[in-house]
């Protein structure tokens, strides 16, 4: 039995964490780390860019010639649904919904371009 509690007082005692001793460094240690690290070197590539819309757009983004895409094909849906007399009504409604919605993201993407190239630089006006 005494066997036991010897073996117990052993594992305990093997179980505590050791304490964390930081290690001491010299002044010079010292001094060589604070001028690596305060020596900054900005390692970004230049921004370049050669096409700001690319030229297969014709000076639009690849975002309003989507949508203008969708609208050209959903107006065609439009157009065979209306020619068409067995067509339901809620494929008719559906397709004057989803134009309608395309206008308002196409009307809501210029608008919101429209501010930003507006505020691009704007604020340089104001100061000189």
């Amino acid at each position: 039995m005494a066997d036991k509690t010897e073996e117990t007082n052993k594992t305990k005692k093997s179980d505590a964490p050791e304490e964390f001793t930081p290690p001491v460094y010299t002044s010079e240690e010292i001094a060589a780390t604070a001028r690596r690290v305060e020596q900054f070197r900005d390692e970004t590539p230049d921004y370049n860019p050669q096409n700001i819309l690319s030229p297969e757009y014709n000076g639009t983004s690849n975002y309003e010639e989507g949508i203008l895409l969708v609208r050209q094909e959903t107006k065609d849906r439009l157009k065979v649904l209306q020619q068409n007399p067995n067509a339901r009504k809620q494929e008719l409604f559906q397709a004057i919904e989803d134009l309608k919605t395309l206008d308002h993201l196409y009307e809501n993407y210029n608008i919101g371009m429209n501010v930003f190239r507006t505020a691009h630089g704007g604020r340089s006006k104001l100061r000189k």
